[in-house]
């Protein structure tokens, strides 16, 4: 009896793990996209235009968006500042762009539920949203896994060119220790 035991705790136990690493969604699973194409469709437009808007028309993530409102956390009043947050973590971008969006989940939420909760889902999201978990809520889910934080700026549609004259060296031409500053 304890052998059959241990195989279908192994068998859950493989299963559960198998649901977990589904690394990404194909399906909405949260009402009203779930059963809602129009819906579904509106959502998805407006996840592809924030994050064009941040990353540039042609560097958009090659799944399309989805979303599972507060993944594994109750959905409540503010399922609103779990679908905004699914968006940020749909496009991916640097890693203080992580920061900022969690941020922003947490005084989403403050606003609907006091602030222990909104702390307690914002301790939860800096822990278990990186872009190295092989969970599909991970930042980045987007894109094919494992997609790494941006550098800073990356995600940007326009990077203004360094002048790189030789009296104007670039930070990784100055010597280390160099106590010239950019200034830029």
């Amino acid at each position: 009896m304890r052998a059959w035991d241990c195989l279908w705790a192994g068998v859950a136990g493989a299963a559960l793990v198998g649901a977990a690493c589904t690394l990404t969604p194909v399906n909405h699973s949260t009402e009203p996209y779930r059963s809602d194409p129009e819906q579904a469709r509106a959502i998805e437009q407006h996840a592809a235009q924030v994050c064009a808007e941040r990353r540039g028309a042609e560097d958009l993530p090659p799944h399309p968006f989805k979303t599972d409102a507060c993944s594994v956390w109750f959905d409540a009043g503010w399922k609103h500042c779990c679908v905004e947050h699914d968006v940020d973590y749909w496009c991916g971008g640097s890693a203080e762009d992580r920061s900022r969006s969690d941020r922003a989940l947490r005084d989403c939420v403050a606003g609907e539920a006091g602030y222990v909760l909104p702390g307690m889902m914002h301790v939860g999201v800096r822990m278990g949203g990186a872009p190295w978990q092989p969970v599909p809520w991970r930042w980045g889910y987007g894109w094919d896994y494992y997609h790494a934080y941006d550098l800073e700026g990356d995600a940007s549609p326009e990077v203004e060119p360094q002048d790189e004259s030789p009296g104007n060296p670039t930070p990784a031409q100055r010597p280390m220790g160099s106590a010239t500053a950019d200034r830029s």
